[in-house]
């Protein structure tokens, strides 16, 4: 039976801070998996896992099943095979407390193995969409048979709940049926927040095996990549940006001098410059890609709802998760609906070509560009109304993740409450 509505988990905890100084921290201390949730039994291959990546593990299973739990009892005490349940956690979970910020490859590959493993095979998790943030790990690239180079990744996952295949059968399908229940979806560029080389990239040619890692590979800025972001779950339309993907714009490459400058245009954010730029081959695709994505989501760590960059269709709707402390006012969760019922039926640009989808009329909280303090604190408010319940996690929950040395808890510029929101279900378009 198909979906006829949704309903948003937020996973609200920090993934970044700065220090006295306000110097970045880019990795938030793991705590002790002993300590977190004994009842939890990983499956997969986790022998490659670390302490603190299956701390880290452990934790946001333990997370997910508690909210798991109330949505139960929400639903009647009953999983409703009518409502998809989207559980995000913010950009940068999986990110380790160490030096170099990132995961090795045989580490990503552990955590990505055991989250797919242990809730694909959990029937409690059929309806369930899971977007487990981000991990921050590198990879050693091989662009020619000379040379060898590390280079950064920030990928997000995204499982579909119980599909009533064992982890073995998982493993022998083939890749593209494997991709139907779960994906990895990469960050196309790097920003401050990521902690790492953020623009320039050497060529294939002028690699250095022994330099440090280098930003995010430029294969990540190609429309074959970017169209990874759109995806559909059981016929509903989804788009994920990663943080600085929401104001990204037009893909741009320049080459100078062995070295590749990555950047783009103008700022129209990843899903919405993308889905003009697909819509061009809706008769060859077979897919509308003019109206929108039915569910905009964003992952972030210091990145904010740009009403112009929201790609989701009329009565679509924007969901946000952000790990942030302190983003010039603005909270952590986002729940808005969109109205483009009002609007012009389409945007033309100066140079007079059709934009899709067309400009929002009307976002349902309001936030213009440019708020005030004031209206950026209504629009919040607005949001929180649509919350249905909030499951703390205080300072002696054993979920709870404490802030790095010499940062107060109860300091709003640099912590926050850690919670798991539950939202009210609402009708898909």
């Amino acid at each position: 039976m198909p979906f006829n509505k949704f309903r948003y988990i937020a996973y609200q905890v920090p993934t970044i801070t700065k220090d006295n100084q306000n110097k970045g921290i880019y990795g938030i201390p793991a705590g002790k998996a002993e300590n977190i949730d004994s009842t939890i039994t990983l499956k997969g291959d986790d022998k490659e896992l670390t302490p603190d990546s299956k701390a880290r593990v452990i934790r946001f299973l333990a997370v997910l099943k508690r909210a798991r739990d109330e949505v139960f009892k929400k639903e009647g005490n009953k999983n409703d095979p009518n409502t998809l349940k989207i559980f995000m956690a913010p950009e940068f979970y999986f990110r380790p407390a160490s030096r170099e910020r990132a995961y090795s490859y045989q580490e990503y590959l552990a955590i990505k193995d055991v989250l797919r493993a242990t809730i694909t095979e959990d029937e409690k998790f059929k309806h369930w969409l899971v977007i487990a943030g981000t991990i921050m790990w590198i990879k050693p690239e091989i662009p020619n048979e000379k040379v060898v180079q590390k280079v950064y990744r920030n990928t997000a996952l995204y499982i579909k709940g119980h599909t009533g295949l064992t982890w073995e059968k998982f493993k022998e399908q083939k890749a593209a049926d494997q991709q139907k229940t779960t994906r990895v979806i990469e960050k196309t560029m790097a920003a401050a927040a990521d902690g790492v080389p953020m623009v320039v990239q050497s060529t294939d040619k002028d690699r250095d095996p022994k330099g440090p890692p280098e930003a995010f590979s430029e294969k990540y800025l190609t429309t074959v990549k970017r169209k990874k972001h759109i995806f559909d779950y059981d016929g509903i339309w989804l788009g994920l940006e990663i943080c600085k993907e929401h104001e990204l714009g037009i893909p741009t490459r320049k080459e100078k001098d062995g070295k590749v400058e990555m950047g783009t245009r103008g700022q129209g954010g990843l899903i919405r410059t993308l889905i003009n730029e697909l819509s061009k081959n809706t008769q060859k695709e077979g897919i509308d890609y003019a109206t929108g994505v039915e569910l905009h989501l964003l992952i972030a760590a210091g990145m904010y709802v740009k009403k112009a960059n929201i790609a989701a269709c009329s009565d679509g709707y924007f969901l946000r998760i952000d790990g942030c402390p302190n983003n010039g006012g603005h909270k952590q969760t986002s729940f808005c609906k969109v109205d483009r019922t009002q609007g012009v039926s389409k945007h033309t640009s100066t140079k007079g070509r059709q934009f899709f989808p067309p400009l929002i009329k009307k976002l349902k909280p309001e936030l213009q560009p440019n708020s005030n303090k004031t209206q950026i604190e209504a629009f919040y408010n607005a949001c929180e109304q649509e919350k249905e319940v909030a499951l703390d996690i205080k300072k002696n929950d054993a979920l709870y993740i404490s802030p790095p040395s010499g940062i107060n808890a109860d300091d709003a510029e640099r912590w926050f409450d850690q919670e798991i929101k539950i939202y009210k279900s609402k009708k898909l378009p």
